[in-house]
């Protein structure tokens, strides 16, 4: 197996973490079964037409020469450009968000507004309503409007929300939040729900206290957290967890079943894999469906209100 990574590119994660997680799982899971090779930027992949996987980090495309049957997992977000065929294995904020909208949803509480900023475009609106699985009201708003206009807007199509979604920049986030306190202080005020776009500045605002974010779940990162710090030295990191965690898969599959069982038809299992960053699974078209805990904003902290399930 290959990791073919970049430094130089536009990936989100930390390659060396990354790299230093698939080292771990490979001395903790390979049992001589396969080889890891690790390759930076440009430099020579002797041996790549033999792959039998290919992971990506921060910001690689695939090498030439990598069998064309080998599956290729790419550490990008959903919806984040990545090679033909390459699965995504990070979840992104719209999954986020529709996860914790459809928390709520569950909750069977009341109407629900999705409210959409300008820079939201309709592709992206679509997708959080259909992965709430719900009804869902969609409110758009332009970033120029002042807040007594979008609430006003947002109270004409549902006059006693029960949920606020918001999608999109975050920078109106907390006027419109406020705003909506004080305009249904005398009632039942409805829950916001916010996702992993949300920074630590944004999260000590008081308006957006009591909101939901439904992050990914990393509960199952202690397995690793002893064996990581011992032999490198620092806290594990989430890219070190994807890191681990593709090689964990992959070793999984080949101890179980043979070399030749790691094909892209394998990994789409509905049943998906479980590992250090909880359960997920990939879909036909490359995208990673992952569990997700919830959290509730307190005291300008997230704190889990609910574990992530299990499995699918």
């Amino acid at each position: 197996m290959f990791l073919w990574a970049t430094v130089s590119g536009a990936g989100t994660l930390n390659v060396q973490d990354v790299k230093n997680g698939a080292l771990l799982a490979f001395d903790d899971l390979s049992g001589g079964q396969i080889s890891l090779a690790i390759t930076q930027d440009n430099q020579p992949v002797e041996g790549a037409g033999k792959a039998a996987m290919l992971l990506l980090a921060g910001g690689a495309q695939a090498p030439a020469g990598v069998a064309p049957t080998a599956p290729v997992i790419a550490l990008v977000a959903n919806g984040a450009p990545r090679p033909q065929s390459a699965f995504a294995f990070l979840p992104n904020q719209t999954d986020s968000l529709a996860a914790g909208l459809r928390f709520q949803l569950q909750q069977g509480s009341g109407p629900s507004v999705l409210l959409a900023g300008d820079d939201s475009d309709e592709a992206k609106v679509k997708a959080v309503v259909a992965l709430a699985a719900g009804e869902v009201t969609v409110v758009r708003y332009r970033k120029s409007e002042s807040a007594s206009a979008i609430l006003a807007n947002l109270l004409k199509a549902a006059p006693q929300p029960a949920t606020v979604a918001f999608l999109g920049e975050t920078s109106r986030v907390p006027e419109i939040a406020a705003a909506l306190n004080t305009a249904l202080a005398g009632g039942a005020r409805p829950v916001l729900v916010g996702h992993t776009g949300w920074d630590a500045a944004l999260l000590k605002n008081p308006a957006l206290a009591g909101a939901i974010i439904a992050r990914p779940d990393t509960a199952n990162a202690s397995i690793i957290a002893a064996a990581y710090k011992a032999k490198f030295g620092t806290e594990v990191s989430t890219a070190a967890l994807y890191g681990y965690d593709v090689i964990a898969v992959a070793s999984g599959i080949i101890a179980a079943e043979g070399a030749g069982a790691l094909t892209r038809e394998r990994l789409l299992s509905p049943s998906g894999f479980r590992a250090t960053t909880g359960a997920f699974r990939f879909s036909s078209n490359g995208s990673v469906e992952r569990l997700h805990e919830i959290t509730v904003v307190q005291g300008g902290q997230t704190k889990v209100l609910e574990k992530a399930e299990a499995g699918f």
